[in-house]
């Protein structure tokens, strides 16, 4: 506004409505770029060691020197052998967003080795590499677990919580097993999700058959969830706590998965 009380010159009274209301906004626009601003640092801070752990030329040509090398030790020279295009291109370029992942760098050394041994070459499938990207390294470390008997039914149990009002039931936990401690996973309790995601990838088979030796399920009914559950529900009239006994085995799949990139070159394999 003027001093004689009408508007400033040049502007009408939306317009001077508008910039009041912009001034009224900058504390708080102010304040807004500032969070940003510390927010942009905090996300840069936790991507910058991804740049670190991604390989390249040299770390993967380190790589093939070192370990492929190594697995090939015991093969006979005029056995190795150009690899397929299809398995150890793929290969070398997923090796540059996991190779630092030392469990499963050794599965992509193994599969690699055994693509460049004219006698092996045959199991080394080009879909291993989309299964080995798609997987943790706690599910190759449970994989190692069922390498040592491609044919060995391993426990696994579900756990129901029947209404006895309704009688019906709901799966209270799927799948649980023993795997995950056994294998020294990371996370242990993640287990019951890694033995899904093996079977969605085509590796296992969870069927609803006991494994013969009830003996075999002590181990897993004694984990500290399932007594929690049992005690918790203990002195229910309305519901009960139920076990189903199930094994998981090796997909056909998954057995050549196993023999092309879980077992070391030269070992005795148990079937």
């Amino acid at each position: 506004m003027s001093e004689d009380g009408g508007e400033e010159e040049g502007k009408t009274w939306p317009d001077l409505a508008d910039q009041a209301y912009q001034d009224s906004l900058k504390p708080a626009v102010q304040e807004l770029g500032k969070s940003l601003e510390t927010l942009t640092k905090a996300v840069n801070a936790a991507l910058s060691p991804v740049g670190a752990l991604v390989w390249g030329y040299e770390q993967c040509q380190d790589f093939i020197n070192q370990k492929v090398a190594e697995k090939l030790s015991r093969t006979d020279e005029r056995n190795i052998t150009t690899p397929a295009p299809n398995v150890a291109g793929p290969v070398l370029e997923a090796l540059r967003y996991s190779g630092y992942q030392e469990d499963l760098q050794d599965l992509f050394a193994n599969l690699l080795a055994n693509a460049m041994d004219a006698e092996e070459m045959r199991n080394a499938h080009p879909a291993f590499v989309e299964v080995l990207k798609s997987m943790t390294s706690d599910e190759a470390k449970i994989m190692k677990i069922f390498g040592e008997n491609l044919n060995r039914f391993y426990p696994v149990i579900d756990l129901k919580l029947i209404d006895n009002n309704e009688k019906g039931f709901k799966y209270l936990y799927r799948n649980l097993s023993t795997a995950g401690d056994r294998a020294g996973c990371e996370c242990p309790d993640l287990t019951p999700s890694y033995l899904n995601n093996l079977q969605r990838m085509g590796l296992m088979e969870i069927n609803s058959g006991e494994v013969n030796r009830k003996e075999v399920y002590k181990n897993i009914e004694k984990k500290s969830l399932v007594e929690e559950l049992f005690n918790y529900y203990e002195n229910s009239e309305d519901y009960d706590v139920e076990i189903d006994r199930k094994s998981v085995i090796l997909s056909e799949f998954g057995k050549q998965f196993a023999l092309a990139c879980v077992i070391e070159k030269g070992s005795e394999v148990e079937v």
